[in-house]
């Protein structure tokens, strides 16, 4: 049941950022100018869209990268020094 949200959680930063972006876009005058406009349901459901969005695409990303974006920049500040992305294909 939870084993699709593991690589949600493996990408919490990139998501995490990504979802502020989104909102911001949404949300704010520099967007679409949503806020107050949404009735309570529709942010919630706009929220699991959005989730659910993310799933999917943490779930691609993972095939073929080692870490989501975000994530393997912290890896490079952090180590000092560029790390692969890319998954080794065996």
């Amino acid at each position: 049941m939870v084993l699709p949200l593991r690589h949600v959680g493996r990408m919490a930063l990139t998501n995490y950022i990504l979802q502020s972006v989104i909102s911001l876009i949404i949300f704010t005058s520099s967007g679409l100018s949503l806020y107050e406009r949404l009735s309570p349901f529709e942010t919630l459901l706009l929220a699991i869209v959005i989730f659910c969005l993310q799933v999917l695409v943490s779930n691609l990303w993972l095939r073929y990268f080692k870490f989501g974006p975000l994530e393997w920049l912290w890896r490079c500040v952090s180590y000092g020094q560029v790390l692969p992305l890319k998954k080794e294909r065996t």
